[in-house]
């Protein structure tokens, strides 16, 4: 395998002081599928005390992060190393983490309490790999095992189970039955992980750039922050645009839009307000009225409960609410919603509109070209440097108030109205032109 010269210098430092040392987990996994190792996390026979006093000897910077469960990390070559002492784990208590753990001089213990076969791998560039549970075989085979009893391995850790998710996700690879079954079976275990690693896992598998799988168990995993989604999948539309349930055209909409968290995000959570807004007309077609607004509440109620910054949680409740607005593809049409969302959001509401449409009815598709249409007189819009904003107003707050209107909330109500009318009338958008409206204004009476 080829490795970086920092990796090697890892190697090299320990086995000069004759401790075993191997690459272990993910790093192997990838190099074995031909993937760029993002960490590159080492096992040792070396205890912690003895692992730092090696590499300081040895000129190089040691952190003890995780010191209590046998982890240091190592600086080289400005690149930082977790190395951690071959353990064992004690049981676990609480669904998630081990009572304790104890430091072992074996590879073989180790890989022992790893969660999956895959991961289970360990390698050294001397000796090559051990692999004890058959990972090699389950990564060629494309199946996602876990290490000996998967009821057991969830049991410990039900992280684990948002892990094999994303991994099938990931590396396209499937779950064995057992997994499967002890998800479901252990689904209750789930109030043991906490949210913030929820986030970091949905964020993950979501970001995949593969069509998602295991969408039920993904919905199972989420029911206790969004139901919603779970119970979408029995929500059929009935509707000439619809030939899915609301659970499968949500899915639909995630693989069909640009891999982006925001985008994302939106598409999972735009129509979660169906369920509570569906109405059936007396020729028995469903509609689903204000399920926008409903949408946003959930999504607000979701992302917060899952800490994401209020920076996507603004984006993305903000282009729930807007995803079935009807745009006339008219200049001040688009410049009205421009004036709302701002050029980038426009744009992104496009690619949100776009997956949704082919998330549907296969026979609308076409109502797709109406969004190039929107397109179009976008770029014209921006190219003309036409206004949609107050900023891009010929008259700003000072030039109102040096023309005599009096300093206050008057201030906004005249800036609003010239706004509107140049959003109306591009040429009425200069100094001269509006001084004059205002001041006609002023004579009237009106809003003044």
């Amino acid at each position: 395998m080829d490795l970086p010269s920092s990796v090697m210098t890892v190697f090299y430092v320990l086995e000069q002081h004759n401790k075993e040392i191997y690459l272990v987990g993910g790093c192997v996994r990838d190099m074995f599928l031909d993937r760029v190792a993002k960490d590159y996390d080492f096992a040792t026979s070396a205890e912690p005390e003895e692992t730092m006093n090696i590499f300081k000897k040895s000129g190089y910077r040691v952190i003890p992060t995780g010191i209590d469960f046998g982890t240091v990390t190592v600086l080289v070559e400005d690149q930082s190393f977790e190395i951690t002492t071959f353990r064992s784990d004690g049981d676990y208590i609480d669904g998630r983490r081990p009572s304790g753990v104890e430091f072992s001089k074996s590879i073989d213990e180790d890989l022992k309490r790893r969660d999956f076969t895959m991961n289970a791998l360990a390698y050294n560039p001397k000796t090559g790999v051990i692999d004890n549970h058959m990972g090699l075989m389950d990564l060629k085979s494309g199946m996602i095992k876990a290490v000996g009893d998967a009821d057991e391995r969830l049991r410990e850790d039900f992280l684990r189970a948002f892990r094999a998710v994303r991994f099938s996700n990931q590396l396209e690879m499937r779950l064995e039955k057992p997994i499967k079954n002890a998800i479901e079976t252990h689904i209750g275990l789930i109030e043991n992980v906490s949210k913030e690693r929820v986030n970091v896992e949905l964020t993950k598998t979501l970001l995949s750039g593969n069509p998602l799988r295991y969408v039920r168990l993904m919905s199972l995993l989420l029911r206790d922050v969004l139901p919603e989604l779970y119970d979408s999948f029995n929500i059929e539309q009935k509707n000439p645009y619809h030939s899915y349930n609301v659970g499968e055209h949500t899915i639909k909409v995630v693989d069909n839009v640009e891999n982006e968290i925001t985008l994302k995000l939106t598409a999972l959570l735009h129509d979660m307000g169906k369920p509570e807004c569906k109405f059936t007309d007396e020729e028995g077609v469903d509609h689903f009225y204000g399920h926008h607004k409903a949408s946003q509440r959930i999504a607000e109620r979701f992302l917060s409960d899952l800490k994401y910054s209020n920076d996507v949680i603004e984006k993305v409740t903000t282009l729930i609410y807007y995803h079935d607005r009807q745009i006339e593809a008219t200049e001040k049409s688009v410049k009205r919603v421009l004036n709302k969302l701002g050029s980038e959001m426009f744009l992104e509401l496009l690619k949100i509109k776009d997956a949704d449409i082919q998330g549907q009815n296969p026979d609308y598709f076409h109502r797709a070209e109406h969004l190039r249409d929107l397109r179009v007189v976008y770029n014209e819009i921006i190219e003309q440097d036409q206004c949609f904003s107050l900023k891009d107003l010929a008259l700003n707050g000072r030039d109102i108030i040096a023309i005599g209107v009096p300093v206050g909330k008057k201030i906004g109500i005249v800036l609003d109205m010239l706004l509107d009318k140049v959003i109306d009338n591009a040429e009425l958008n200069n100094k001269e032109t509006l001084t004059e409206i205002v001041v006609a204004f002023i004579k009237k009476g009106d809003m003044i």
